[in-house]
């Protein structure tokens, strides 16, 4: 079931998106679970902040 965040600013899920990511990355400096099922929940296309890794 995917959430609908409309009127959720963008920047509010730079950090959800870097959590996520870096969780799933082989060797994660954290682990944060429920970042990944929140992605994995909201309706938003995160490959918009691909290009900002480590930015």
């Amino acid at each position: 079931m995917h959430k609908e965040m409309s009127a959720l600013p963008t920047t509010m899920l730079i950090t959800l998106w870097a959590k996520a990511t870096e969780s799933s990355m082989e060797r994660p400096l954290l682990r944060d679970p429920k970042a990944v099922e929140i992605m994995k929940a909201v309706d938003f296309d995160f490959s918009v902040f691909d290009g900002c890794w480590k930015s």
